[in-house]
């Protein structure tokens, strides 16, 4: 189990047998505190991170909704954060690396 599933951070299926079919949401029962913290560091890093930036825009033009794709970036960000602590070394924007073909071709496949 993922840390977005333990935090209650990731969408869930509100079904019950054949007759009721809810729309997929963020469980209730989620952390609040964490849920906000991560809802922020997201729009912050829309604001500021020009390779999520990027990422957002394509998804939101593409017809994708803002919400969900705030909900992806959030889960972005978690991964990110667990990825440093376990390889215990500083994190780093790969975009400064990277070629405009390699980033054409990341968001290609993502």
């Amino acid at each position: 189990m993922g840390v977005a599933s333990e935090q209650r951070l990731n969408y869930n299926n509100y079904t019950s047998g054949t007759s009721i079919k809810g729309r997929t949401k963020v469980s209730q029962m989620a952390n609040k505190k964490m849920k906000t913290l991560f809802n922020l560091a997201a729009l912050s890093v829309i604001q500021y991170d020009p390779e999520l930036k990027l990422y957002f825009d394509n998804r939101v033009a593409n017809g994708a909704i803002g919400m969900s794709t705030i909900n992806i970036i959030r889960n972005k960000i978690i991964y990110r954060v667990f990825a440093v602590v376990k390889r215990g070394t500083p994190y780093v924007v790969m975009a400064k690396y990277a070629s405009g073909i390699f980033i054409g071709i990341l968001l290609f496949l993502s």
